[in-house]
């Protein structure tokens, strides 16, 4: 690939990144009365699929830092998503449990969800099964390299 075609295609990666971040932070208006992005839409959902796991076990399972689940539980408890219950066992470990409020915000995310799967499953469908392996492949490889990228990246001290 040329140069400036690379330049062009690196370019239209990004810009669908810049989207997905933005579809992930914009506010959506729920039927149940608050608003919430997509964000804390996600952390919400993952939490009612997990009800049994400690906050630091779902921090682990996200991929995010205790202090990000930590502060992600507390929006969500205040908008009466979740509340947090302490062990019985261990005061130390911290539980989330989805509201009935929460369980509606879930059911309302999922359904949004559909759509936008169903959105990209239609564009997936204009190719066939062979280009469909190959974008996934090339999805794969691509976060592969990003994520040595960014871990090199951090080693080198953010140069």
């Amino acid at each position: 690939m040329k140069q400036d075609e690379l330049k062009q295609f690196i370019h239209k990666i990004y810009y669908l990144a810049c989207k997905i971040h933005l579809i992930r932070n914009i506010e959506i208006p729920l039927e149940i009365g608050i608003q919430a992005n997509s964000a804390t839409l996600y952390t919400l959902n993952m939490i009612n699929l997990n009800p049994d796991l400690k906050m630091s076990e779902l921090s682990r399972k996200m991929g995010i830092t205790k202090g990000a689940i930590s502060q992600m539980a507390k929006k969500l408890e205040q908008k009466g998503l979740i509340i947090r219950s302490k062990s019985k066992e261990n005061s130390k470990d911290i539980y989330l449990v989805v509201t009935d409020q929460g369980k509606q915000a879930v059911e309302e995310y999922n359904r949004l969800h559909d759509k936008l799967y169903h959105g990209i499953d239609t564009i997936l469908n204009q190719y066939d099964e062979t280009d469909q392996q190959m974008i996934t492949e090339f999805l794969n490889k691509t976060n592969q390299f990003l994520e040595e990228y960014t871990n090199l990246k951090v080693e080198r001290g953010g140069k």
